[in-house]
């Protein structure tokens, strides 16, 4: 990839997803989130309640969500 080409999304989704922010009450707390998957292999996650924005890359995303209980 070129600098000048920009990556584009390839998804966007809601889940939900343990957040380890301060800002939720109690701290790491389950909550919904924005999952958006681009091209580069780079997964945005945004936080509904407390804006928190947190990207991982790859196979990492996938990872992360193995910290929510199965209910």
């Amino acid at each position: 990839m070129t600098e000048k080409e920009k990556p584009t999304l390839l998804s966007a989704e809601k889940v939900k997803r343990l957040c380890k922010s301060g800002a939720h009450r109690p701290p790491g707390s389950i909550t919904l989130h924005k999952k958006e998957v681009f091209s580069d292999g780079w997964t945005r996650w945004v936080c509904s309640q407390c804006g928190q924005v947190k990207f991982v890359l790859g196979d990492e995303a996938e990872l992360e969500n193995s910290d929510i209980p199965a209910p």
